[in-house]
């Protein structure tokens, strides 16, 4: 990459909020094509979430993702919102590989693995 991950989202959140811009349109189209003529198209996703990241911590938000490995129903969802705060952008995923239990991952900065996969592999990385 030309420029760091972290440089090109600032740069995107930065157009985003600048009052001045004719269209949020207008901002997509000179990204895409500044990323097309650094020869860095192919990270637009990654630097596209970075730049939500940025945006979301401005305004006080943060993204919760809940981890599990068989689907959560309503009542389980219930119960999690006790690690969330108004405003969060919660997502749920599914994913087998923790056998059991729950991860649950803020802003991809903090962690809190209570999956049987965490405890698995803490188990047989302290010996």
């Amino acid at each position: 990459m030309k420029y760091s991950l972290k440089n090109y989202g600032q740069a995107l959140a930065e157009a985003i909020l600048e009052k001045e811009n004719p269209s949020q349109n207008d901002v997509a189209r000179n990204f895409i094509n500044m990323l097309r003529r650094s020869g860095d198209e192919a990270h637009a996703e990654k630097i596209i979430k970075e730049a939500e990241r940025i945006l979301r911590k401005k305004d006080g938000i943060r993204a919760v993702v809940f981890e599990s490995a068989r689907p959560l129903g309503a009542a389980q969802q219930k119960s999690l919102n006790v690690f969330s705060r108004s405003g969060d952008v919660i997502s749920y995923r599914t994913d087998p590989r923790l056998i059991a239990g729950i991860r649950i991952l803020i802003d991809d900065e903090k962690e809190f693995d209570g999956s049987l996969k965490g405890k698995l592999d803490k188990l047989f990385q302290d010996q």
